[in-house]
């Protein structure tokens, strides 16, 4: 369980630190939601949770007049216990927010 909820905050901080990077080019465009989110799906895969069904949320957070991403990646995970708790199933969460690298807002 720790490991899992350890390689979600890693994938939400590779997602976070890829939104707020200019994409190449010398341009101030920062990349689309959808590319983020394939990235952490990405990473997810390599890391073994290939299967899991990880909700992948991108949003910007506005603090003292600075903008900055935040990336929520959140997958069900079942807990291995006795007989009577194997239905048992919680949603496990991993954060990371970073600020944006441009000029933009």
């Amino acid at each position: 369980m720790m490991s899992i909820q350890q390689t979600l905050t890693n994938a939400a901080r590779e997602g976070a630190r890829l939104a707020v990077l200019p994409l190449q080019g010398g341009t101030d465009s920062l990349p689309s939601d959808g590319v983020v989110q394939a990235r952490v799906q990405s990473f997810l895969n390599a890391s073994g949770l290939n299967g899991a069904t990880a909700n992948i949320v991108v949003d910007v957070v506005t603090t003292s007049g600075t903008d900055s991403k935040r990336v929520t990646v959140t997958a069900p995970y079942r807990v291995v216990s006795i007989s009577m708790f194997s239905f048992l199933e919680v949603n496990l969460q991993g954060r990371a927010m970073m600020r944006n690298e441009t000029n933009l807002k």
